[in-house]
């Protein structure tokens, strides 16, 4: 499957079923920042938004810290790497964070000029392990397969009309 149709997925989801996308990794693989910068190119080009990644690390003890604070040495590292690609201008960011932010209604953000790809807000995607609890909000999409067919992307998408 390519990062085109996953993206469309993610606008899909994003803007029609109010929900906030998330990838679900195994924990054994971590994105790289090539694949951030591709998916938001794609994002940018079909939904004509910027993109916002919301990885979550859970917050916990001492040796919990210390990952988290490994993990934000490589956000900043791949962040300044999403600003070095990002050719459209569209504001595009990876955040380290505690939870996966809500679903924002695209008509509350948009100004009078609907054209004005700046003033429509980003898309939120998550990206957590599959060990990581998600809210009701949000509807998980796993990256390797799924034991059940319902939450697995592939299974999503046989009834996505990808023409609108």
């Amino acid at each position: 499957m390519s990062l085109r149709r996953l993206a469309v997925e993610l606008i899909r989801m994003s803007r029609h079923e109010s929900t906030t996308p998330v990838l679900v990794t195994p924990v054994e693989i971590t994105l790289r920042a090539d694949f951030y910068a591709a998916l938001a190119k794609d994002i940018a080009s079909e939904g004509g938004c910027g993109t916002r990644f919301d990885l979550v690390s859970p917050v916990g003890g001492f040796l919990q810290a210390a990952r988290n604070i490994l993990a934000s040495w490589n956000v900043r590292r791949i962040n300044r790497t999403l600003r070095q690609c990002n050719a459209k201008g569209l504001p595009v960011e990876l955040a380290l964070t505690a939870n996966i932010a809500r679903p924002a209604s695209i008509d509350n953000f948009a100004s009078s000029d609907q054209n004005d790809a700046q003033s429509v807000r980003p898309i939120v995607v998550g990206i957590c392990h599959g060990l990581a609890d998600l809210p009701k909000w949000t509807s998980p999409i796993h990256l390797t397969g799924s034991p059940n067919s319902e939450t697995s992307l592939q299974s999503r998408l046989v009834s996505v009309d990808l023409a609108h």
